[in-house]
Formats: structure tokens, sequence, C-alpha cells
């Protein structure tokens, strides 16, 4: 034991209390100078919630009608490519009687 603690003398204070010091009156004097309001019992008025079952109609509806969005782009899709073979097919027709007219003229270049 210390003679200081012996004799009932009270501990030295440490470097740095001074500094915790100050930094407790800051904080009370901000705290005396903080309004803080009172709990409102009241409830603020929010929107009624959506409810679970109507939250997947709602859902539902927009896979629905993006299902649909696709099934009429598919259809447009497979109407131009329809066309586009119709168009190589008499494209190929054409091209197949351009060679047999030109193999059988006398003189055809080959």
């Amino acid at each position: 034991m210390s003679t200081s603690a012996a004799s009932g003398a009270r501990p030295e204070r440490p470097p740095w209390a001074p500094i915790i010091e100050q930094i407790e009156r800051a904080l009370a004097g901000w705290l005396e100078r903080t309004h803080v309001p009172p709990v409102s019992s009241a409830m603020p008025d929010f929107p009624p919630a959506v409810s679970e079952a109507t939250a997947f109609e709602q859902r539902l509806v927009q896979i629905e009608a993006a299902l649909e969005n696709a099934g009429q782009q598919s259809r447009q899709t497979d109407a131009a490519l329809a066309e586009a073979v119709a168009e190589l097919a008499r494209w190929r027709e054409r091209a197949a009687a351009l060679r047999r007219v030109a193999e059988s003229a006398p003189g055809s270049i080959s």
C-alpha cells in the first residue's frame, strides 16, 4: 500500500480528468439547450395496407399482361418469318428457272 492511501489522502487525479470533465459539461449544456418533443400517443394516418392477396393478384395481372404481350410479339415474329420463307422459296424457284434457261440455251456460258 502506498503511504498516501494508507494515510487517507486523496489519490492523485489522472492528467486526462479535466478533459473528461470538460466533455461532460459540454454534453450537459447541449442537453439543456435541446428541446425534446413530447411523445404523441396518436398514430399518424397511414394509407391502408395492401393485403398480400391483393398484391399477389396485382402481380398476377401484370404477369398475364406481359405473357400476352410476349405471345403477340411471338405471333408477329412467326408471321414475318413465314413471309420471309415464302419470299425465299419464290426467289429459289426463279433462280432455278433462270439456271434451266441458261443451261438449255445453245452456246451458254458456264
